[in-house]
């Protein structure tokens, strides 16, 4: 094996993060919010939209 080829490798301990900007977040959030505020918010804000989806879809 040569160098690129172990340095290209996936390695089982790498996680993909997914990045928003700051500006666009504090259009849509409330103000005051510090970094772990801000993603439990995030997050409980996709959990209650999928939901809110399944209902929508439901009631097709």
């Amino acid at each position: 094996m040569d160098i690129q080829q172990i340095l290209s490798e996936e390695k089982p301990n790498q996680q993909e993060i997914m990045k928003i900007s700051a500006e666009r977040l504090q259009a849509v959030l409330p103000q005051g919010l510090n970094a772990a505020e801000t993603e439990d918010y995030v997050i409980k804000a996709c959990e209650h939209y999928r939901k809110f989806q399944r209902r929508r879809e439901q009631k097709r």
